[in-house]
């Protein structure tokens, strides 16, 4: 069952947001979910993606503001129905070129995690514009 959330219950926001995806990730009985983006994996990739919105320019005191960056975002419901955003802690900020994900069963353990979460991406080549 979805439920609208408070505004301010995510800080931040993936750019694009190509895909989602919804587990119980960390085993406490929230829902936590996993947006894809497009940020490459190699350091001069991503020195080559541009966003016209990164960064925000952040004005002092405004707390109300979600700024979009343009990578992977897992997110971790605190319990609260307030979400942490994990992507760099958890090591999966980045994974290319990227159009779904989906959390599923992989080592049949019964759980449905980030260790058995599967990411689409088109791999074939780098395609640099222009």
């Amino acid at each position: 069952m979805f439920r609208e959330i408070d505004p301010l219950a995510i800080r931040n926001m993936s750019y694009s947001s190509m895909a989602v995806d919804f587990a119980d990730v960390n085993r406490d009985g929230a829902w936590d979910f996993f947006v894809t983006e497009m940020l490459s994996e190699q350091h001069e990739g991503q020195l080559r993606q541009y966003t016209p919105t990164d960064p925000w320019p952040r004005i002092a005191g405004r707390f109300d503001d979600q700024p979009q960056y343009n990578r992977n975002s897992m997110y971790i419901n605190r319990g609260d129905n307030t979400f942490v955003e994990t992507a760099f802690y958890s090591g999966l900020e980045a994974s290319g070129w990227s159009w779904a994900s989906r959390f599923l069963d992989v080592d049949l353990d019964g759980w449905r995690s980030a260790g058995d979460m599967c990411v689409i991406r088109m791999t074939c080549r780098t395609w640099t514009p222009g």
